[in-house]
């Protein structure tokens, strides 16, 4: 939808002309995708068949990775919703308060907790420990993955609190200047508002309370 509408009024015409379909997007967005359950393979089957477990192994790998590459689409859209309510009000007063409202349905969501837990664990996994650099799909994606925390911890209390408590450990352990230093290469232009973001989510983490709140 917005790969069509680069400028940035003709985004703000698209979402503003339809604001019922914003809503049940964004509740797609961040709703957990319904996966069917495997078929358990029992002891029987294994004696007459090895095969099955590796079958049943591989389909639930596969099944992994498009699970992955879902909610790193569905990140990336999130991230450009976001962008577009930070630049424009829609109709809806200020560029403040247009950010609170959208946040505001958000946190009225049932799923987003787990959507935003989900955020977080991608942080880690981009950050944890390796010697592989980030691709440069793969630190866009972060950079995303930042500004979408930022914005729950700038924008909504509720967010904030969840974030802070529920994932006190995660920030203390895996999320830091020093991992994203040795995971991010200094070539890439997003490298640099990449580590600006992260510095500025740290420092909300550490805050008692979100002062945009």
């Amino acid at each position: 939808m917005f790969r069509e509408t680069e400028i940035e009024s003709s985004r703000l015409n698209t979402l503003a002309a339809k604001k019922g379909t914003l809503f049940n997007l964004l509740v797609i967005l961040i709703s957990k995708p319904k996966v069917p359950k495997p078929c358990s393979v029992s002891d029987a089957q294994l004696v007459a068949d090895p095969t099955s477990a590796e079958d049943a192994a591989s389909s639930d790998g596969h099944l992994q990775k498009l699970i992955l590459e879902y909610t790193d689409t569905a990140t990336a859209l999130l991230y450009e919703i976001l962008l577009v309510f930070q630049q424009g009000n829609l109709g809806l007063g200020s560029t403040k308060f247009a950010i609170s409202w959208m946040m505001s349905f958000l946190q009225s969501c049932p799923s987003i907790m787990a959507f935003v837990a989900g955020i977080v664990e991608g942080v880690v996994r981009g950050l944890s420990a390796s010697l592989q650099l980030l691709t440069p799909c793969q630190a866009v994606l972060l950079y995303q993955q930042f500004y979408i925390l930022r914005s729950c911890l700038q924008h909504s209390k509720a967010l904030a609190e969840y974030i802070r408590n529920d994932h006190r450990e995660e920030f203390r352990y895996f999320i830091h200047m020093p991992a994203l230093e040795k995971r991010l290469p200094g070539c890439y232009p997003i490298t640099k508002p990449t580590t600006q973001l992260c510095h500025e989510v740290l420092q909300l983490i550490e805050q008692k309370q979100c002062a945009a709140c």
